[in-house]
């Protein structure tokens, strides 16, 4: 139980999540991380984005019928009466102790005979990299983030940008790129992971897909399309970690941050960057529903010197001083 597991949390009685949520935080041995919910039809929406171990649902919001496709550990808040094994029942009014480890019982008894299939679903992270401010090294840091997430898992870096430097890579894998990766996308038919190894590129220890031949090619995805791309990694493909650089998106920002796991934006300390940066917040925090909203941190990035893309240009980016400062991020 070494690795965090999301546990949801969804009850009718206001504050009743988020204190369950406060105390597993302040627990260093508890294994869940813990997201409060306050209807069935927020909890609904987060599934669609993100992975759930576990949910422990207020036995008047259950309605069998909506949880036969949910493959996690799923139990009922009750007050004891009438207790059913299926889905087991949790007793509501109890120490908040003794209820994570009611949910962590079900969940080691389920664990063994879906050890496979959770190893293959739960392991992926989504980092999102965005800024509403030029210039600022948000690509090279992307490019640190995901060399360094290599060195330790295996990890996938797409570049969402309409015209990216990537290009001129000499490692470019003739062929294939993200264009096609996309169109793959829009027919739903084929296996994923034979697909991508045809157009993956490797740099250090690092999985990359070329760009967009053309900026077109980004604006006829939709988010839909990523969702379907990032489930199907999550549970046809290795991947622990994908790195996603985004630039300018023809696709609702929000949107496409909000499939993210962790998101950072890079920004600038001169004014118009503060101003940018505040109103780019103040946007997010008002387009995104508090409960399905990312790990947001913004970043004031290191000065690197201009790195040449010869065939040492991966090794040049992970011991830069943009590697070191990603290695600090990363240890916090």
């Amino acid at each position: 139980m070494a690795e965090m597991k999301m546990l949801a949390v969804c009850a009718r009685e206001e504050g009743y999540g988020i204190r369950l949520a406060e105390y597993a935080r302040s627990q260093n041995s508890c294994p869940f991380r813990v997201q409060a919910f306050s209807t069935v039809e927020t909890l609904g929406n987060y599934l669609k984005l993100r992975n759930v171990d576990a949910i422990l649902l207020d036995e008047g919001m259950y309605e069998e019928d909506m949880w036969q496709k949910y493959d996690g550990v799923l139990c009922l808040l009750g007050n004891g009466v009438g207790q059913e094994e299926n889905p087991p029942q949790i007793f509501k009014y109890q120490p908040a102790r003794d209820i994570l480890n009611g949910v962590l019982a079900q969940y080691l008894r389920g664990a063994e005979q879906q050890e496979n299939q959770l190893v293959n679903k739960k392991g992926m992270e989504i980092f999102g990299i965005y800024s509403p401010v030029g210039r600022c090294g948000k690509s090279l840091f992307s490019l640190a983030l995901g060399l360094e997430l290599a060195r330790h898992q295996k990890t996938l870096y797409l570049n969402l940008e309409s015209w990216s430097g990537l290009n001129q890579g000499p490692e470019e894998a003739p062929g294939g790129s993200l264009s096609d990766l996309l169109y793959f996308l829009r027919q739903r038919r084929g296996a994923l992971p034979e697909f991508l190894s045809s157009i993956v590129r490797n740099a250090d220890k690092l999985d990359m897909i070329s760009p967009v031949r053309a900026p077109a090619d980004l604006a006829s995805v939709s988010v839909e399309d990523w969702q379907y791309l990032f489930e199907a990694l999550r549970r046809q493909s290795s991947y622990e970690a994908v790195v996603l650089d985004i630039g300018d998106s023809p696709q609702p920002i929000e949107r496409l941050l909000s499939i993210c796991t962790k998101v950072y934006v890079p920004t600038l300390s001169d004014r118009d960057s503060r101003i940018k940066l505040g109103r780019f917040l103040e946007f997010i925090e008002a387009a995104i529903c508090q409960e399905l909203a990312p790990e947001i941190e913004h970043l004031s990035l290191p000065l690197v010197e201009s790195i040449g893309m010869d065939r040492s240009w991966a090794e040049q980016v992970l011991w830069s001083d943009m590697g070191d400062f990603v290695r600090r991020i990363l240890r916090k």
